[in-house]
């Protein structure tokens, strides 16, 4: 007999579900467990870089700043790209541990905002229904 659960690697694409909308109203954030990578409009977004500081600041100095905190866990100097930190489980250090839902929605950063459109599988998105139901909200209050 074959299990009604899906099985969701979010290292392997090839388990990834084709996105359609009203997906993520169901999900239980699985990509918000994959490293994300942000650069720095997103950072004075989330507001962990002020924009005088940004604009002023060499962005090396940043990253030693942002990782000294524990905000980034690595700065790829030659792409501008920061990747933020998790929590030990995995966990975006944004995502709410109980509501699996983004404490920063409005702030998020732009791969957020493109996901599922662009990533390393575009157009899918490692979905995986969540555990209790009748805890869906929009993705508007996210």
């Amino acid at each position: 007999m074959r299990s009604s659960i899906q099985i969701v690697d979010v290292d392997r694409i090839e388990t990834w579900t084709r996105y359609r909308a009203g997906m993520c109203d169901t999900c239980q954030a699985n990509c918000c467990t994959m490293p994300l990578e942000v650069r720095m409009p997103d950072l004075v977004r989330l507001g962990l870089v002020d924009p005088f500081e940004a604009e002023h600041e060499a962005p090396k100095q940043i990253a030693k700043r942002l990782e000294k905190a524990g905000l980034i866990e690595r700065f790829n100097f030659k792409h501008g790209i920061f990747t933020m930190t998790r929590r030990a489980s995995g966990d975006c250090q944004f995502l709410d541990e109980k509501t699996r839902r983004c404490t920063v929605y409005p702030q998020r950063p732009d791969t957020c905002r493109k996901h599922p459109q662009v990533g390393p599988r575009p157009g899918f998105c490692p979905y995986g229904a969540q555990r209790h139901a009748g805890t869906a909200r929009p993705l508007h209050e996210r």
